[in-house]
């Protein structure tokens, strides 16, 4: 699903180069939960951020269903990114001003999906993730857990087959954590692949698979014994 090989990225700080990513090679097969681990600095936000193609790399490689984007143009990048990746963010994202329901169809608007299908799609998001009743809420209104949920519904819209969140409970008190992780399980299950950066290793226990990045190095490798 997922191949980085000796991936480089690089920074400059005036003249100076500053290394975040320094060779990193890692595979994440279709339908894995993986969580990347590391201190704040060691390169795990840039990696998911590469991956997501919202970033370049310096050297090296990134593969995503067997198509190098190295070579893609930037309207392809477009167009990979909004229908085969779903991204969920720590700070949320979410436009205040727009209703829920408003805030799931953007990736659909500009995905040029029709608007009856619009519909059906925003509707089995919001009813996957537990807020079908918050449909014409404003999300400004929402406590923490319930826009991260709306995100969730959000990353869904397009049903992609790959599921990147950075930092995704960072913001959410335990009892929405554990929340967030059965509804990132239940997609696992489904066949979604969901590669999560976390700093924490409780939430990371959650996954089949733990990346640990240290000083933008992979340093340590664990799959969970079941």
């Amino acid at each position: 699903m997922v191949e980085c090989v000796n991936v480089h990225k690089e920074f400059e700080i005036g003249d100076i180069p500053l290394s975040v990513l320094s060779g990193v090679s890692m595979r994440v097969e279709s339908g894995e939960f993986v969580a990347v681990v590391g201190k704040s600095g060691s390169g795990k936000s840039t990696l998911l951020n590469i991956i997501g193609l919202l970033d370049t790399v310096t050297g090296g490689e990134i593969i995503i269903d067997n198509v190098g984007i190295n070579t893609l143009s930037d309207s392809q990048r477009a167009i990979l990114r909004n229908k085969r990746i779903g991204f969920i963010f720590q700070s949320f994202y979410l436009e205040p001003s727009y209703e829920v329901y408003k805030n799931v169809e953007i990736p659909l608007i500009i995905g040029n999906t029709p608007k009856r299908e619009r519909k059906i799609r925003i509707d089995e998001c919001l009813r996957k993730v537990g807020m079908y009743d918050k449909y014409k809420a404003y999300t400004h209104t929402l406590s923490g857990g319930e826009k991260q949920r709306v995100c969730i519904a959000r990353a869904l819209a397009n049903n992609p087959r790959l599921i990147l969140a950075d930092e995704p409970c960072g913001n959410l008190d335990s009892v929405n954590t554990e929340v967030i992780m059965q509804i990132f399980m239940k997609l696992k299950n489904e066949g979604n692949t969901v590669i999560m950066v976390t700093h924490s290793h409780e939430e990371a226990a959650w996954a089949e698979r733990t990346i640990t990045l240290k000083d933008g190095c992979i340093c340590q490798w664990q799959t969970k014994i079941t």
